[in-house]
């Protein structure tokens, strides 16, 4: 196994401040940061995981981050981990044991390939690794599971479809390696927890609920089934056990909470509209149920029968809910927080200018204050100060694609808030890279730290040069924005962006087509089209198949096309001597 490449860094974020207050942060680990899982370890501290992308500019490769941090938001530790050859990650499982380390489950592929290596790692309270395990989809035999929970002894049982393993928490060591015997299902586990106290299963499927025994035979060892529950629908969400003992779970069309005990009895809750739900978790006296519906984030907590719910306060829709996790009387969610000139609020149509970090929000009790710290920070002007060279060449299918290089820019910045900017980041980005299988967006970050700028004051900072490669065409503007003031979400993101004309070596046009998002899900954009003639596009598979036909009117400057009903993979949309790619991602 190849050794990782970490980076570990311990920042301290001001003075402390009351846990009874709402404390938000905003921290960007990549240029889109995208959450995972936050949990509460056995120390009082919380961790949070999820994937930085990218960690270097002009980078296609992820990376797994972790934050430690306490209740009044002070960040212990911050690392990331990325892997030579892995493109992409997918976190599965984070599992706090209990002296304050923890196992995350996670695998590594490639962009186009999915999750072929896969890790059971365990880390310190300084996120160093102690141990690893590891395999690959080539040997099943030593492939780890990618579900984990705690075992009674303090050691953890892993799961994926039949196969279960059990590890010694403190060494790595896989103490068995197990099988589900399931004679009437014919249907694989995909969600599992432990029987509260035991090694036995139980298993939320498509028909229902069961219970599964752990039988030890001489060094074999077996989970039988015991009993089910048939359930109605197939649309349910296993949310898990609370500390009450029982196992609750969404039925995602009804609407309907239902919560069942480790005897299969089984109760309907009546606990309002959950429409939206993202995450449940539950404490000592409760639940507390995460949700976004409309764009519009919601959080309630309520007691174990779903009833005397309280509404808890949630930002507007820029701060993006993901994960929710409680302590006692303590709460943590984290999400993301967006950012970008053309990303409107909860809509990621223009990805590339799609600017996310991760959100972290902590409070206590029922009626929390808004804290004080609120930032709000914009880029008010650009200078260029030369132009941007730009080399051109002919690859594939005969697209012409574009290096670019220079500028020369300088960047103001402007303190709009009631309080003094100590820190920002500044972020330009440019459209995804066209040329390659792996998509990527070329970006610029850069990090502008002591500047002790007052209320009202504006300062001209040097951002340099832009360095983007292998583009399928030339923007006609240059944007940039600023994030992570003081390392705070920013309060007005609708001012902290600033657009001008771009300013090009002038032997090149700035005008081509573009198909706008991509990689995309449900529909793609043609922009940039100005064709003084009617025209039939066309629509091709990755083999030459003609997919689908459409007419371009004259004088339109952009089309849409749908794409829900089209399987994932890579097209070629032509139109006249237009050929571009795009890939659809579901």
């Amino acid at each position: 196994m190849k050794i990782p490449f970490r980076i570990c860094c311990f920042l301290l974020l001001f003075a402390q401040i009351m846990s009874a207050q709402i404390i938000d942060r905003s921290h960007t680990l990549g240029f889109h940061t995208t959450p995972r899982l936050v949990k509460p370890l056995s120390n009082g501290y919380w961790l949070a995981t999820g994937i930085g992308n990218a960690l270097f500019p002009e980078d296609t490769r992820e990376s797994v981050y972790f934050l430690t941090f306490t209740q009044e938001q002070q960040l212990l530790t911050l690392a990331h981990i990325a892997y030579a050859y892995g493109e992409s990650y997918a976190i599965t499982d984070v599992v706090p044991l209990t002296d304050a380390t923890f196992v995350v489950a996670y695998n590594a592929g490639g962009c186009d390939s999915g999750g072929h290596d896969y890790y059971l790692e365990k880390y310190d309270t300084q996120a160093n690794v102690v141990w690893t395990l590891a395999g690959n989809l080539d040997s099943a035999a030593t492939l780890p599971p990618q579900q984990w929970r705690l075992t009674p002894d303090s050691n953890l049982i892993g799961f994926d479809y039949n196969r279960v393993w059990k590890v010694d928490a403190a060494t790595g060591q896989v103490l068995w390696k197990g099988e589900v015997i399931d004679l009437n299902l014919q249907e694989p586990i995909f969600n599992f927890e432990l029987l509260p106290g035991t090694e036995d299963l139980f298993s939320l499927q498509g028909s229902g609920f069961h219970t599964w025994k752990n039988i030890s035979v001489s060094t074999d060892h077996y989970y039988v089934l015991q009993n089910s529950l048939p359930l109605d629908g197939y649309n349910l969400k296993g949310l898990g056990w609370a500390e009450n003992g029982w196992y609750y779970l969404l039925n995602t069309i009804t609407g309907q909470l239902q919560r069942i005990n480790a005897s299969l009895d089984v109760e309907s809750l009546n606990a309002g509209n959950l429409e939206g739900l993202i995450q449940m978790t539950s404490s000592h006296d409760g639940l507390y149920f995460l949700g976004r519906q409309g764009g519009q984030n919601w959080l309630r907590k309520t007691d174990f029968t779903g009833q005397n719910p309280v509404g808890l306060p949630m930002p507007d829709r820029w701060l993006s809910g993901y994960s929710v996790a409680a302590m006692g009387d303590s709460v943590a969610v984290i999400g993301i927080d967006g950012s970008g000139p053309k990303s409107h609020p909860g809509n990621p149509d223009y990805k590339e200018f799609q600017g996310q970090q991760l959100w972290v929000r902590t409070f206590q009790g029922p009626n929390p204050a808004s804290s004080p710290d609120t930032m709000d920070v914009a880029v008010t002007g650009v200078r260029q100060r030369s132009f941007v060279d730009t080399v051109s060449q002919y690859g594939a299918f005969g697209f012409q694609y574009y290096d670019l290089q220079g500028g020369d820019f300088q960047v103001q910045i402007s303190n709009r808030s009631n309080r003094v900017l100590h820190q920002v980041y500044v972020n330009f980005s440019y459209e995804e890279d066209q040329t390659h299988i792996c998509y990527f967006t070329p970006t610029k970050r850069v990090y502008y730290g002591n500047l002790s700028l007052l209320p009202g004051d504006s300062i001209w900072v040097d951002f340099g040069d832009l360095s983007v490669k292998n583009q399928s065409g030339l923007a006609n503007e240059f944007c940039f924005w600023t994030v992570g003031p003081n390392f705070f979400p920013d309060t007005r993101h609708e001012n902290d962006f600033f657009c001008q004309p771009a300013k090009y070596a002038p032997y090149y046009a700035t005008s081509t087509i573009t198909l706008l998002p991509n990689p995309t899900r449900d529909y793609f954009r043609v922009v940039n089209l100005n064709y003084q003639e009617d025209l039939e596009w066309r629509l091709f598979d990755a083999i030459g198949r003609l997919i689908e036909t459409g007419l371009y009117t004259h004088n339109q400057i952009e089309i849409e096309v749908p794409t829900p009903y089209l399987p994932n993979g890579f097209y070629f949309f032509r139109i006249k001597d237009y050929i571009g790619k795009l890939i659809i991602k579901h």
